[in-house]
């Protein structure tokens, strides 16, 4: 049965890699409020894991996801479709193109200096396994495999990993 983490265990995992989901990214390095709750008890974690010198990961797919969700919830945020126009249009426009040039530095400069980038090449057989309706979407599936192959704990606070056999650290209580 796999392992499930909260703060009082990091000194326990000293040793271990550790791979972080987009959402515990994005509460990190752009909270949506300024005293988020999760932001405050995830950027902790990121701390206590950096100074213990765990070895931190993510993939090009964490990447890109943090990425389109940046995007998508700023645009949110200035008003959406009423405001801006479809979502495209609001991507290719001057403010949009300021705002992807803000989430790749931040990527550039905070983000990459702390993560290792650990991707894994899937086989068809892979993908195909990978192709059917269960709880997880197929990107939680990207992470699990690459969880799973490299002996990873997974920091998340998406409770769709609830059922999955993989070690979690996670502040989320309905992750069990």
């Amino acid at each position: 049965m796999a392992n499930r983490y909260k703060i009082p265990d990091i000194p326990n995992i000293s040793s271990k890699g550790i791979f972080f989901d987009a959402n515990a990214v994005i509460y990190i390095y752009w909270p949506t409020t300024p005293n988020n709750g999760n932001s405050k008890q995830y950027s902790s974690i990121l701390n206590m894991l950096l100074k213990q010198k765990n070895k931190l990961e993510m993939s090009t797919s964490i990447i890109s996801e943090v990425i389109n969700r940046i995007m998508k919830m700023e645009y949110e945020k200035k008003g959406g479709f009423e405001k801006l126009g479809i979502f495209k249009n609001f991507r290719n426009s001057k403010a949009g193109k300021s705002l992807l040039n803000d989430i790749y530095n931040t990527i550039k400069n905070k983000i990459l200096p702390c993560f290792n980038i650990s991707d894994k090449k899937f086989s068809t057989n892979d993908v195909k396994a990978m192709l059917k309706a269960d709880s997880l979407d197929f990107n939680d599936k990207i992470i699990f495999e690459i969880c799973k192959s490299n002996n990873f704990i997974l920091v998340t606070h998406d409770a769709d990993f609830s059922n999955s056999n993989i070690d979690i650290l996670s502040c989320n209580q309905k992750l069990k």
